[in-house]
């Protein structure tokens, strides 16, 4: 319907100098009146910039070779106005359905890490962004490819006065053991308070040496690590790993691994039939014959609602959860088995006493 006539003409008439009333207060910036603010303006509107979150959602059932990408719990204190996603590295070019879309399909993924980016936009023109990593096991050529498959172990808290860690490269495909001999392995410093130094781990044997090395002279703050590995001819595959260093009087001489994931025994590999978590340790948590265990405690937190618990060493066998020692890597089984558990995350935490 036309304003004019909807509206009767002494009402347009107020209206009208209503604006111009409020328009000489926007405008006038030598004009003296009275009122809650003391400079000539009103309060500047404070407005923020979006975060992004990528999420990976590995619960979406998608064909062979494609994955479900999405940035759903991203957030801005007024609107987000578009949603850009672009591939950062992987062993192929992926295919990303709706580069504009909140929610994407990635499709073409050989097996690999992918890592992707996220750039949300709001309406004032602020951005955030954030990237997500995507681990290929099940791609296009699935068993048969060629690309090496990094892992630069679980993120780890450290707190003093342990001032070192090793960073344990070792759960990567392939591995030192395994490796082609022109195979390049490297540790990089991406972040760090202080200047941390990197040497060879002491006491391994040359394959360990390959993908393990020790970071050292660590003050309190965040840490971030690569591990790189280049196959030439191929290509070069990259992961990161965050090591934060705390001085927590309560919890001295702490070695924390995160986000641990329960797995499933195979029976023709060991001799139980249990559910288990797995990491590599600190080689200097057992003698140089690699064969006896520190005094160490066991600490686990099962899942992300639970409260550390004391896991006893194996030889108590009535516990809910026991612990035993490989060299270099500490096994946490459940008594009885728990299938339940498998696939879901948890921490565990090493104590030298």
């Amino acid at each position: 319907m036309n304003f004019f006539l909807k509206y009767p003409p002494f009402f347009v008439a107020i209206m009208a100098i209503t604006f111009v009333s409020c328009s000489k207060i926007e405008i006038c910036g030598d004009c003296d009146f009275t009122g809650p603010y003391t400079a000539n303006y009103p309060a500047p509107f404070t407005t923020y910039a979006p975060i992004a979150i990528a999420f990976y959602d590995s619960l979406s059932n998608q064909p062979i070779g494609s994955k479900l990408l999405t940035g759903k719990y991203s957030a801005d204190d007024d609107t987000i106005v578009s949603y850009a996603w672009g591939q950062i590295d992987g062993p192929s070019i992926a295919h990303i359905t709706a580069p504009g879309s909140m929610e994407t399909i990635v499709s073409n993924l050989l097996n690999g890490i992918y890592s992707f980016e996220l750039i949300v936009t709001d309406k004032v023109g602020l951005t955030g962004k954030d990237s997500v990593r995507v681990t290929v096991v099940d791609g296009l050529n699935a068993g048969n490819s060629p690309w090496p498959v990094v892992d630069a172990g679980p993120d780890q808290t450290i707190t003093l006065p342990l001032d070192s860690t090793y960073l344990a490269g070792n759960g990567s495909i392939p591995n030192g053991f395994t490796a082609p001999a022109n195979t390049i392995f490297r540790w990089t410093i991406i972040a760090a308070p202080v200047q941390p130094v990197l040497n060879p781990a002491p006491r391994l044997s040359p394959e360990l040496t390959k993908t393990t090395v020790v970071a050292s002279r660590l003050v309190p703050g965040v840490y971030l690590f690569t591990f790189t590995i280049t196959e030439p001819g191929i290509g070069s595959v990259t992961d990161t790993v965050q090591v934060t260093v705390l001085d927590d009087p309560q919890n001295r001489n702490t070695i924390t691994y995160h986000n641990l994931v329960w797995e499933k025994a195979n029976p023709s590999v060991a001799s139980w039939l249990t559910t288990f978590l797995a990491t590599p340790l600190r080689p200097d948590l057992w003698d140089p014959a690699g064969v006896h265990r520190k005094n160490l405690d066991f600490f686990l937190k099962p899942n992300a609602l639970s409260t550390w618990i004391v896991v006893p060493f194996k030889t108590n066998v009535n516990a809910l959860y026991v612990w035993f020692g490989l060299p270099y890597t500490g096994l946490i089984i459940t008594n009885p088995d728990n299938p339940l558990l498998v696939g879901t995350k948890a921490d565990m935490r090493i104590k030298i006493l």
